[in-house]
């Protein structure tokens, strides 16, 4: 039944906004708005089983309540699993969950979670309105807690990856084994020796160097390995370039993911024997058919040929370079042609993500594919091409920026998504040269005391948030007045805004208002007796906390 359904949805949307995560988030807002929303809906549930058997258009509308309510329990499920990890976590982790939360993974997890939960408010508030005119009978709720819903919804099966840190010696006794897969267990780091003992071995998604014995790259010469993804770790221990090219990663024609990763947190207080990155990296070539490459605190200061040449990354269709701190110039990367996601995290010498000059001609698309580009802790990037002509990004949707200060943005007319964070004044002023972008994210701006001017050519804009100014004390009027198309306003931890332009109450597409932890903004924005009621007065849906 419908009704025992939006039971148990509302349970775990209770829970869900009881994590300290979804505070940070900033969705709490949205959860309540969303959660006010079901139950207007649950308060006509029961009229409304009732009459379905009379009504056809009645059991339609029951159908698409249903399945609103199945999507939104799936997402409450999908992110409840991303935070196990911090609900295992002792209380001083807990703590510092704002730090660890605004790593990339997080912030598109913020990012995302806060979009598909304004989705599925907006879906459910039209389902809502689609009801008024079947005239439902309100009737109260009256309804046990279903058992055990929130203690169920913490207690999991799932072993907690992060407190895993090696595995049994006893595997490599297992001759006969065909597939090791390890997924998702950040913390290990250790397995057993001799794995090159396992001569049945087809599939081994993780190895581990360490200076031990059994514990070499030469583990892996003699296996006859067949799979799709492999990642290596600790390979600052590797003890020389014989060691590396015997792998014969271009030798394993299946392979379309890789990772390889210099660090390993026991290996990082042993001083390292190995041999030069530069070469060890050389050495790793993959097969062509890569399709996505992980490469982590690699202390190379230049990268190898086979990324250098787009001919041997052809099918590349994801890079990702983290803690590449002695690189001081990329490759090419904008020759690619399949490349759809580039993310490039803490290289602190880069300044251009394309440095390369010597394109056949000045029309060149460069990286003609890119869909998504997240960018982070760069404190020297200035621009994303040293020389930007021709058509650059021509597909580019997705934009993730933050930690860069000294970046600025040129004409990109296809990015319709932008999430920024600790910037400065100029580069926020270049978001004025995205004429095609309809949702921003603007957060932990330090000194910016007001919105450039220069956004007030944002026409396309539907959803603006402004998350943790505390220095924000003014959204001037002639931009908001420019922000035509905005649907949706979500101002958080702005505790320094002391009003809302006039013009806003002229923006009549706007249907959704989320004001949070703004006290003076909370008490001019009271409804009925707030200085600043009258502006916003008009909105369908507000949300003040």
């Amino acid at each position: 039944m419908a009704e025992a359904l939006l039971g148990v949805v509302l349970e775990n949307l209770s829970s869900f906004a009881r994590d300290e995560l979804a505070t940070f988030w900033g969705v709490n807002g949205e959860i309540q708005r969303l959660t006010n929303s079901l139950k207007l809906i649950q308060a006509v549930i029961v009229d409304a089983e009732q009459k379905e058997i009379t009504q056809e258009s009645i059991k339609i509308w029951l159908q698409q309540l249903k399945d609103a309510a199945h999507v939104l329990d799936d997402m409450l499920d999908e992110y409840s699993i991303r935070s196990l990890p911090h609900n295992f976590g002792s209380t001083s982790q807990a703590h510092r969950f704002s730090l660890s939360s605004i790593k990339p993974n997080n912030l598109r997890c913020r990012y995302r979670i806060g979009k598909r939960l304004k989705e599925i408010t907006q879906r459910l508030d039209q389902i809502s309105q689609d009801g008024n005119k079947y005239c439902f009978v309100q009737r109260q709720v009256i309804r046990e807690r279903p058992i055990d819903v929130l203690e169920w919804r913490q207690t999991s099966s799932i072993i907690p990856q992060p407190q895993i840190y090696g595995i049994d010696e006893g595997l490599a006794n297992l001759r006969y084994l065909r597939h090791f897969i390890i997924l998702e267990c950040p913390a290990i780091s250790w397995m057993p020796p001799s794995i090159g003992k396992l001569s049945g071995l087809r599939t081994l998604s993780l190895f581990i160097v360490r200076s031990e014995e059994g514990h070499s790259l030469k583990e892996l010469h003699d296996l006859n390995l067949c799979q799709r993804e492999l990642s290596i770790k600790g390979l600052k221990c590797v003890g020389s370039v014989d060691e590396a090219k015997g792998v014969n990663l271009i030798g394993i024609k299946e392979l379309r993911v890789l990772s390889l990763s210099w660090d390993n947190s026991e290996e990082s207080e042993i001083k390292a024997v190995g041999v030069d990155a530069e070469q060890v990296i050389e050495a790793l070539q993959p097969f062509s058919n890569l399709n996505k490459l992980e490469v982590r605190g690699y202390k190379g200061s230049c990268f190898p040929s086979w990324i250098k040449d787009d001919s041997c990354l052809n099918n590349l269709v994801s890079l990702n370079l983290q803690d590449c701190s002695n690189c001081v110039q990329l490759p090419a990367l904008g020759k690619l042609p399949s490349l759809e996601t580039l993310c490039i995290v803490n290289m602190a010498c880069v300044e251009y993500l394309d440095d390369d000059e010597c394109y056949d001609d000045v029309e060149v698309k460069a990286f003609r594919s890119l869909k998504t580009l997240e960018l982070y802790s760069m404190p020297k990037l200035e621009r994303l091409l040293k020389r930007e002509g021709g058509e650059m990004f021509p597909h580019l949707h997705d934009l993730y920026i933050s930690g860069c200060p000294k970046l600025t943005l040129s004409c990109l007319p296809s990015v319709e998504e932008l999430v920024l964070g600790y910037s400065k004044e100029e580069l926020v002023k270049s978001i004025s040269n995205l004429h095609g972008l309809k949702s921003l994210q603007i957060f932990f701006c330090s000194k910016l005391k007001k919105l450039p001017t220069q956004l007030k050519s944002l026409h396309a804009l539907e959803s603006l948030d402004l998350m943790f100014y505390d220095e924000l004390e003014c959204i001037p009027e002639q931009v908001m007045e420019g922000l035509c198309s905005l649907r949706s306003l979500t101002i958080q931890g702005c505790s320094g805004l002391k009003c809302l332009p006039e013009a806003i109450q002229h923006l009549t597409s706007l249907e959704y208002l989320n004001i949070t932890d703004c006290p003076m903004l909370e008490e001019r924005c009271k409804k009925g007796s707030g200085e600043d009621w009258h502006k916003i007065q008009h909105i369908p849906n507000i949300s003040i906390s």
